[in-house]
């Protein structure tokens, strides 16, 4: 994974979706999911799938997931592979997850997270400035994912006196760039992890407690991929009021359990193919369970 270098099977009933050039018919910039091709995961879990033939200056592919925290039933945890990296899709089977994305920054040669990384109570890894923007920049700490003991979830903008701060606070991942915090569209450095499209993860919250990720495909003829204003622009237009990159290009990765393709519905490309098969070894996850879907 470095970060800077490394820039569908979708059933429903028995029709199928898939990612490829034949089927690119939206050229404009919405992502209002009205009209969208979408599967009913469970009563509160969408998850919508659309291939533009423009957006933003390229084809795109993206993966939406709609998740109704207001639903007593969601579960959500970080899972981490301490110190080692696993694939997004084992993670999620090891945790007989419902659905899965791939989590944080990492380093690829020494495994484990390079930004900060709490898990009930336990500090696993402290924000690396120790390395080169090859691995870390500011940037990539800038925001974090945390969960408390009674399953909430939220995103926040570093405090000013560090991570390390909120000791009342027994989950917390942190990546970047921060992209909206309370309402607020935030401002990104001029640099070009910014300014490349690559493939991208993203997570947002909306003020009714819905929990937006997006998974963009990138580093593709068939899918361009996003910089992250473009990202930042999607979950803006999906409501959401706080939100945060994750890790992307080859690490991008979208699982649903039961799906074809060892359940992954994005195109990860780290052997650099567009296909379900390139997904990479990363060091954490972002698990979402949910009774039915054991």
């Amino acid at each position: 994974m470095n970060i800077f270098k490394k820039a569908f099977i979708l059933i429903i009933g028995v029709t199928f979706y898939s990612c490829n050039k034949n089927i690119y018919q939206n050229t404009n910039n919405s992502v209002k999911l009205n009209g969208w091709s979408y599967r009913k995961i469970a009563p509160s879990i969408k998850f919508y799938k659309e291939n533009f033939g423009r957006f933003h200056e390229g084809k795109q592919c993206l993966n939406i997931l709609d998740i109704d925290m207001n639903d007593p039933k969601i579960g959500i945890k970080i899972a981490y592979a301490d110190g080692k990296l696993k694939k997004t899709s084992d993670f999620a089977k090891s945790q007989n997850a419902a659905i899965a994305i791939n989590g944080s920054f990492f380093h690829p040669k020494q495994g484990g997270a390079v930004c900060y990384l709490k898990l009930d109570g336990r500090v696993i890894t402290k924000s690396r400035i120790d390395l080169d923007d090859n691995y870390y920049i500011n940037e990539l700490d800038s925001a974090g994912i945390i969960l408390d003991d009674n399953n909430l979830i939220n995103i926040i903008a570093r405090p000013d006196n560090g991570w390390d701060s909120l000791t009342t606070t027994p989950t917390i991942l942190t990546a970047g760039p921060s992209l909206i915090i309370n309402g607020s569209i935030q401002n990104h450095q001029i640099h070009s992890f910014n300014s490349t499209k690559f493939s991208r993860t993203g997570l947002g919250m909306t003020r009714k407690k819905h929990l937006i990720i997006v998974v963009a495909d990138g580093n593709s003829e068939d899918s361009a991929g996003l910089t992250i204003a473009e990202l930042t622009e999607v979950f803006a237009k999906l409501d959401c009021i706080n939100a945060i990159n994750l890790d992307g290009g080859g690490s991008s990765t979208m699982y649903i359990k039961g799906f074809p393709d060892n359940g992954i519905v994005n195109h990860p490309t780290d052997r650099k193919y567009y296909n379900s098969l390139g997904e990479r070894s990363v060091a954490d996850a972002i698990i979402i369970s949910y009774p039915e879907l054991k």
